[in-house]
């Protein structure tokens, strides 16, 4: 293999160690651990995700002994160290034979005396690791003590706003008016029926005669910096790692983004179609660091080509006309 094609492979699958399987494990061992809010589709997808990487890597390595070279390189170091607690927490036996070729790898990479020696030694996990909350401990009941003696009304009122839960926060999108239709109804009409153009006519019906006005909003979203997107998977990668990381806002969200490209071009177009609980973009959108480099748009219900890039971002195919020129589509993916 010569060394710009190792150079190539060592850049692919350090970037999928940084950008994918890391932001993956980043969703599920804080929830799982209780640091964070336990949303399980998003710990199940996180889970998903890093089984169809593995997928990929298992695929790579059925025909080699190591991923960018004949030698072990960055690219095999940056894979095992995102693999630890993959091999060691997450999944047990059954996951490892189910792909062999990566537990193969990932087995002679830590068994290197340099490996043991930077990172100690892994011990691999029998069984899958419980996808759910921790449970909660169990106080012991106190024993019974001596009556006190009666305190001062006071002292007992502040002891006894002290002992009130505090308050959880309320989502002010969850103070609107109800809507009229859940947003997961749109997600299962969307996945069950053709995009064009059943699923796009029943969404243009519930937009065009919207009760209460604002429910729901539409939004296109673009990348600003086009211009660096001149790989096809690292482009694609941006994207999810993206959508991995607005899993808080997805009770009130749904999205569709492309990738396409003008004719000839060398670089790709990262293009979204958003629908949105509310009349503005979400508070969980927004503070997403990662969209911060894309410019948010309302989609002008009244123009037909606002409309017709809706129903292409939907459907994945189309001539996806904006800014006067047709483009062509290369990968998508749905945030749902």
């Amino acid at each position: 293999m010569g060394p710009c094609k190792a150079c190539t492979l060592i850049d692919k699958y350090s970037f999928i160690a940084v950008a994918e399987i890391v932001p993956a494990l980043e969703a599920i061992f804080p929830a799982v651990e209780g640091k964070t809010a336990f949303i399980k589709p998003a710990v199940v997808a996180a889970a998903e995700d890093v089984k169809r990487i593995c997928k990929g890597l298992d695929a790579h390595l059925a025909t080699r002994t190591f991923l960018a070279s004949e030698r072990i390189t960055f690219a095999d170091l940056a894979i095992y160290i995102a693999l630890r607690d993959v091999f060691g927490k997450l999944f047990g036996a059954a996951f490892r034979a189910e792909f062999p070729h990566l537990t193969r790898h990932f087995v002679t990479i830590a068994n290197q005396d340099e490996t043991i020696n930077a990172c100690g030694e892994v011990v691999l996990a029998e069984k899958d690791l419980a996808l759910a909350p921790p449970k909660k401990e169990k106080k012991a009941a106190p024993k019974p003590a001596a009556a006190p003696k009666a305190a001062p009304k006071v002292e007992a009122a502040e002891e006894e706003e002290e002992a009130k839960p505090a308050k959880k926060a309320v989502n002010p999108l969850d103070m609107l008016p109800p809507p009229p239709f859940p947003i997961d109804e749109w997600k299962r009409f969307y996945s069950n029926n053709d995009t064009k153009p059943t699923a796009c006519n029943w969404l243009w019906q519930q937009m065009d005669s919207m009760e209460p006005a604002g429910a729901y909003s539409l939004w296109f979203s673009t990348y600003k910096y086009n211009e660096e997107l001149t790989v096809g998977w690292m482009a694609n990668n941006l994207v999810g790692g993206w959508h991995q990381r607005l899993d808080s806002a997805r009770k009130y969200i749904f999205g569709s983004s492309c990738l396409v490209k003008e004719e000839g071009a060398a670089n790709f177009i990262s293009k979204s179609v958003w629908l949105f609980r509310g009349d503005e973009i979400p508070f969980e959108v927004v503070d997403c660091p990662d969209s911060e480099n894309y410019e948010f748009v309302r989609v002008n219900l009244a123009s037909a080509e606002d409309r017709a890039l809706v129903e292409d971002l939907l459907a994945w195919e189309g001539d996806f006309v904006f800014d006067g020129k047709k483009h062509i589509v290369g990968d998508c993916r749905c945030f749902k």
